[in-house]
């Protein structure tokens, strides 16, 4: 099965198959698990799935891992979700305030 995708493309290229890529980082920045998710799937609707799977490969005692994502996956709904299950996130704002 190939995870690339024709789907909604953040550079509006109807020619290329898209991929999502999930990282797992240490507090250095090395990589210490990756995932290559479906391409033709909406990142709103991945991110509790991704965090679930991801958090079988990180280790933290006391706090949560810092939440690194882009405008494609930050929604409402998701920063919501990240706030009541309790953590810190960091993304990028279209908005100029």
């Amino acid at each position: 099965m190939t995870k690339a995708g024709f789907g909604k493309n953040k550079e509006k290229r109807s020619d290329a198959k898209n991929l999502a890529l999930a990282l797992v980082t240490n507090a250095e920045g090395f990589v210490k698990y990756s995932r290559i998710c479906e391409g033709n799937i909406a990142d709103t609707k991945t991110l509790c799935q991704t965090i679930k799977e991801l958090s079988s490969y990180s280790s933290y005692s006391s706090r949560k891992p810092i939440e690194v994502m882009d405008t494609g996956i930050s929604s409402r709904e998701n920063l919501l979700m990240l706030r009541q299950e309790g953590y810190n996130y960091l993304c990028v704002s279209r908005k100029l305030n």
